[in-house]
């Protein structure tokens, strides 16, 4: 959906877990276009701070623009799926913005904001950013397999044409791989959203998945059982047919919450 949508050329600018739901089929929809612009008239828009790209953060609060190009415009919303993935699979929830720019978890929403533009400024020209990037990713979403360098760095230095049907990585391997890329600072580094969907597709790794059941249960590989949730609904059922059959009451609106709730 999202590939779409930016062929549209439109911006969702509000990539977020909140804001992806699955259907019947377990595929995902994106949901909420309250900030969504058209690049052709407009650039980025206000949404969530702690999934939005840092090159949005300076064009919404400090009205700078990194880039005028439509294609890299468009990675914004790459950055906020990367983020919003790393949030979902990491051990503890953690925000990537949050961890790469080093802003305490108490910060109200202008210091983060102060901390996020000017600590970017600094991190974007440190040449050791690769390794911070990598360290954090296998760390949040503990990974415990050793990537090869060199295959970030054929990757990187020729993202369009490599033939990556040359190199067998692992799954873990894959996703440190896909969140690098999707997660760089610098949007000149950045891919574009078709290649990252060239790099899913061909080894089809299963990053929103956690058969340990650890995470919400729409990211779930199988259903979680409803018994306990049937449960509580009978339970609710039969008491209100107690009320009603031995105390002569009706609650309406008792019955539609036990309806709503099944």
């Amino acid at each position: 959906e999202l590939e779409l949508i930016n062929n549209k050329k439109y911006l969702h600018n509000d990539i977020k877990a909140d804001n992806i739901l699955y259907d019947k089929d377990s595929n995902p929809v994106i949901i909420d276009f309250g900030s969504a612009v058209n690049i052709k008239y407009s650039g980025y828009s206000s949404g969530t701070i702690l999934t939005m790209s840092p090159e949005a953060m300076l064009f919404i609060f400090e009205n700078k623009m990194i880039s005028t190009e439509e294609i890299e415009i468009l990675k914004s919303d790459l950055y906020s799926l990367g983020s919003t993935i790393f949030n979902l699979l990491s051990k503890d929830n953690s925000y990537f913005t949050q961890l790469i720019f080093n802003i305490p978890s108490d910060s109200n929403h202008d210091m983060f904001i102060y901390n996020s533009i000017k600590t970017y400024k600094k991190i974007v020209t440190d040449k050791n950013l690769d390794n911070i990037i990598l360290d954090i990713i296998k760390q949040k979403l503990n990974i415990k397999s050793i990537l090869k360098s060199d295959i970030i760095n054929i990757l990187k230095d020729d993202i369009n044409s490599f033939n990556i049907n040359n190199i067998t990585i692992t799954e873990d391997e894959l996703r440190l791989i896909v969140l690098y890329f999707m997660l760089q600072i610098n949007v000149f580094e950045r891919p574009t959203l078709q290649f990252i969907i060239e790099l899913i597709e061909l080894y089809n790794p299963k990053l929103l998945v956690d058969d340990q059941f650890e995470k919400p249960q729409a990211f779930h590989n199988s259903p979680i059982s409803v018994a306990g949730g049937t449960g509580i609904f009978f339970s609710f059922l039969i008491f209100y047919f107690y009320l009603l059959l031995f105390k002569n009451s009706i609650f309406f609106e008792y019955l539609s919450f036990c309806i709503l709730f099944f």
